[in-house]
């Protein structure tokens, strides 16, 4: 997982990664599970973030990393949303891996990663074995 990206194997999306279902969905539930646990009130996931950080709850850089996670899949996102825009495609969330930079596909891996190890904290934290969609 941590050296390739997750794309679809076939179908109308082959080869192509659903940015919501890999990147937002695992991201923004855990977050908002942990927001919970510590009685947090806000509704928006960075602010989640960054109250979840300013209280400890991530361990070292965590919350920095997730925190920039969160705004490079929405930069993404919104990049592959205006493109289809422009050409009149209807919007999705897949996108393509190999039409990104090679520094743009690093800093995706990176962020999976940072989800990966939040995932990790909540199973740990929680007790849990079959969260993960992947």
């Amino acid at each position: 997982f941590f050296n390739r990206l997750i794309v679809e194997k076939s179908g109308e999306y082959k080869d192509k990664l659903n940015l919501k279902l890999h990147g937002f969905i695992p991201l923004v539930d855990a977050v908002r599970i942990l927001a919970l646990e510590q009685n947090i009130g806000k509704t928006n996931t960075l602010e989640r973030i960054k109250a979840l950080t300013d209280k400890g709850v991530f361990p070292g850089d965590n919350g920095r990393d997730l925190y920039e996670s969160f705004n490079l899949l929405m930069l993404l996102r919104f990049r592959h949303h205006l493109d289809q825009m422009n050409r009149g495609k209807k919007l999705d969330n897949y996108i393509n891996p190999s039409a990104l930079t090679q520094i743009q596909r690093s800093m995706l891996k990176s962020a999976f990663k940072a989800i990966d190890r939040l995932q990790n904290q909540l199973e740990i934290r929680f007790g849990l074995t079959a969260l993960r969609q992947r």
